[in-house]
């Protein structure tokens, strides 16, 4: 028996699990590693980061996996979504910016601050 969990351990330290997007944390999809994947532009302020339009789609599209709308603050425009770890975002068009992502509730904000958000770079 101990041959058997040994040889299962070697193999899922070799082969590690894939996780789904609605698996991972909204930490996970936007900073894996603690670390920026895109590119701050221009005069933007922290945590504005600007990405190619179809990085947009591929990580909305992750967001969106396992997220449920819930209702949105009056003074909000836009859509709230609650990711499987009870992270937030929300999807708004920014009339200088156009679909805008931000993130309204991280697990860990020393990792993703509220008030981060993705546009498209133009």
């Amino acid at each position: 028996m101990a041959k058997i969990i040994q040889g299962a351990s070697r193999y899922l330290l070799r082969n590690p699990k894939v996780l789904k997007p609605a698996e991972k944390t909204l930490e996970e999809l936007l900073k894996p590693g603690g670390k920026e994947l895109w590119i701050s532009k221009g005069g933007a302020r922290d945590g504005i980061r600007m990405l190619q339009r179809d990085e947009f789609n591929k990580i909305k599209s992750d967001l969106m996996d396992g997220a449920v709308e819930v209702p949105a603050p009056k003074s909000d425009v836009g859509r709230l979504f609650q990711r499987p770890d009870g992270s937030r975002f929300g999807l708004r068009e920014s009339v200088d910016h156009g679909e805008t992502i931000d993130v309204m509730k991280s697990l860990d904000e020393s990792i993703l601050e509220k008030g981060y958000k993705l546009h498209v770079d133009k």
